[in-house]
């Protein structure tokens, strides 16, 4: 049997894994490569999106308690945030009961 590349001549134990032809390997490589970069031109702008909308929330719910201030005054929209926050404490108890209740 005759050795077919460099490295089989060099190391006749390893003939099974003769070195890819030179330009697949390079192909191979930039396929890498491009594969990375794109991989990061993709997740930089996701988590810039993702730190950012983090923070949206808390802005979000401002604006709305602003408004809600202004159209119906500061002992109306007290009433009113107290009445929806019972009522989401009351439903989270229910859900709770019918858990515990099975």
């Amino acid at each position: 049997m005759m050795p077919e590349t460099a490295t089989d001549m060099v190391d006749p134990q390893h003939a099974s894994t003769a070195a890819r032809p030179l330009a697949a390997a390079r192909i191979t490589r930039w396929a890498c490569i491009l594969a990375s970069l794109l991989l990061v031109v993709l997740l930089v702008p996701l988590a810039g999106h993702a730190y950012l909308g983090a923070f949206s929330r808390y802005i979000a719910d401002d604006f709305c308690t602003a408004s809600s201030l202004r159209h119906m005054g500061g002992l109306a929209e007290i009433g009113e945030d107290r009445a929806e926050w019972i009522n989401v404490c009351i439903a989270g108890a229910y859900d709770v009961g019918a858990v515990v209740a099975k």
